[in-house]
C-alpha cells in the first residue's frame, strides 16, 4: 500500500452513517475477495448533455469499446456539436474505474480495481485571454491509459460530424437562447447557428464545420497538435507571440494518475475527482455556479466506468474560432472536477458513474441519492432538479448485493440523452 493510501483520511455525511477514506478500508488486510464468478454482468449505459454525442458513445461501446472509449468519443464529438460549452481547447476532468475480470488476492495487498484520473487545464498563452488547448492532450492520455479501441476509432465520429454535418440539438438551441449567442463573435459560426437577426436557427438544422473537420483529421492520425497544424493554431491563439505559443502547446502535459480521494459508502467505494469534491460531499460549503460546461457518464458491460466534466470557461470560450483550425479557445479557467464513480470492491461491480458541471448542488444531491437511498438513475437525477448545475448519471441498483440492472439519465429539461442495453 502506498503512503498516500495509508495516510489519506476524509469523511462525508450520509444517512447510512459515516463515509470514511478508502485508505482505512484497504488497511483491513485479511478480507478475501470473492471470485470473479460472483460478479453480475451489467449492460452498456451512457448519459450525456448533447444527444448526438451521447448516441456516439453508445455506438462506440456496441462496437467493442469500453466506457473510457465512449467518454472520450463523446467529449470529442461535443467539441463539434456543442461549441457553446466544449471545443478541442476545453478544460476538464475525467475519471475511470476498471474492475478486472479476474482478481485473486487479499484486500490491502492487491489492487482490486484500476483507478485513473486525468485533469487538463492549460495556462494562459501570450496575451492572457486564451488558454493552452488542453482537452485533446488530456483525452489522449486518458484513452491511452484505459481505452480498448484505437485512438483513430474514437476520433473518427467527431471528424465525420464536422465534415458531413450534425443537427442543431435542443441542448445547443437552449444554450443559444439562454444568452450564449451574445458571446459568439465568430462570423462563420454565427452564420451557421444563427439567423441574420441573431435568433437561433431551428432545432434539427444541419451544420458543418469544415475547418474543424480538417483539424480532427490531423488529430486522428497524429494524436496531438503538431507540424503545420500547430503553427497555424499558435498564430490564431497568440498572434503577438506565436513562437512562445508553439512552445507552450508542445510542452503542455495534463495531470494523469490515481485518484487520491476515495471514500467508503457502506460496503462500496466512491472515487471522486478532487479533495474539494470530497469536502463538499462531507458537508462542506458547495461552490457557486461555475462556468457553463458539459458532461458524459458511461458504463460498459465489462465493468469499466468513466465520467468527464468539461468547460470552456464561459459561453463559446473566447468567442472566436480560428479560421484555419476551427478551434474555439477556452478562457483561462480551472477545470471542473465534479466526477465520481461508485463500485463494490468485493463483488467488483461498478454501481454508479456521475458527472456534473456548474454549481455543486446538483452533483452532490445525485451522489447522496445514490449512496443513501440506492435510487435508480432517473430518481437520482430527478432529486437534483432545481439545484444549481447539471448532471449525467449511470446507476446500477442492487438487491441483496447483486446488480439488478442499469439505467442512465441526463438532467431533466436540458435536452440530453441516455441509452442503455446490451
Amino acid at each position: 500500500m502506498s503512503p498516500s493510501e495509508q495516510t489519506r483520511s476524509a469523511t462525508i455525511a450520509s444517512g447510512r452513517g459515516r463515509l470514511v477514506a478508502a485508505g482505512l478500508v484497504l488497511a483491513l488486510a485479511g478480507c478475501v475477495l470473492p471470485s470473479s464468478t460472483s460478479r453480475v454482468p451489467t449492460p452498456n449505459a451512457v448519459a450525456g448533455d448533447e444527444p448526438v454525442a451521447a448516441d456516439i458513445a453508445f455506438q462506440i461501446m456496441a462496437q467493442g469499446g469500453n466506457a473510457v472509449d465512449a467518454a472520450v468519443a463523446a467529449s470529442l464529438a461535443m467539441a463539434v456539436t456543442l461549441p457553446t460549452r466544449v471545443s478541442p481547447g476545453a478544460v476538464g476532468t475525467c475519471i475511470s474505474v476498471d474492475t478486472p475480470a479476474s482478481v485473486a488476492g487479499i484486500v490491502g495487498t492487491d489492487q482490486p480495481a484500476e483507478l485513473s484520473l486525468v485533469r487538463f487545464e492549460g495556462p494562459a498563452l501570450p496575451g492572457g485571454q486564451a488558454a493552452v488547448p488542453a482537452m485533446v492532450r488530456g483525452l489522449y492520455a486518458f484513452h491511452a491509459d484505459g481505452g480498448a479501441l484505437r485512438w483513430s476509432q474514437v476520433v473518427a465520429p467527431a471528424e465525420q460530424l464536422a465534415r458531413f454535418g450534425f443537427p442543431i440539438s435542443r441542448t445547443l438551441a437552449a444554450d443559444l437562447q439562454a444568452g450564449a449567442a451574445a458571446q459568439l463573435q465568430d462570423p462563420e459560426l454565427r452564420a451557421a447557428l444563427l439567423a441574420p437577426d441573431g435568433t437561433p436557427l431551428p432545432v434539427g438544422t444541419t451544420v458543418t464545420r469544415t475547418a474543424l473537420a480538417d483539424t480532427f483529421s490531423e488529430l486522428r492520425q497524429a494524436g496531438v497538435f503538431g507540424g503545420a497544424l500547430l503553427d497555424a493554431l499558435a498564430v490564431e491563439l497568440a498572434p503577438t507571440g506565436p513562437a512562445a505559443a508553439v512552445a507552450a502547446i508542445r510542452t503542455y502535459t495534463p495531470t494523469l494518475g490515481t485518484p487520491a480521494d476515495v471514500l467508503e459508502a457502506g460496503d462500496n467505494l466512491l472515487v471522486v475527482g478532487s479533495a474539494r469534491v470530497a469536502a463538499v460531499l462531507g458537508g462542506g460549503q458547495a461552490g457557486s455556479a461555475g462556468a457553463p460546461g458539459a458532461t458524459v457518464a458511461a458504463l460498459s458491460e465489462d465493468d469499466v466506468a468513466a465520467a468527464c466534466s468539461l468547460s470552456l470557461g464561459g459561453w463559446f470560450g473566447t468567442g472566436t474560432a480560428g479560421h484555419t483550425t476551427g478551434v474555439m479557445p477556452a478562457r483561462v479557467a480551472a477545470a471542473p472536477d465534479q466526477v465520481a464513480v461508485l463500485y463494490n470492491p468485493y463483488t467488483l461491480n461498478v454501481l454508479t458513474a456521475v458527472a456534473g458541471t456548474g454549481g455543486d448542488d446538483a452533483f452532490a444531491a445525485t451522489i447522496r441519492a445514490v449512496t443513501e437511498d440506492e435510487l435508480d438513475a432517473p430518481g437520482a437525477v430527478a432529486r437534483a432538479a432545481g439545484s444549481a448545475g447539471r448532471v449525467s448519471a449511470v446507476v446500477c441498483p442492487t438487491e441483496l448485493g447483486a446488480v439488478t440492472g442499469c439505467l442512465a439519465a441526463a438532467g431533466p429539461g436540458d435536452g440530453g440523452l441516455a441509452r442503455f442495453g446490451f
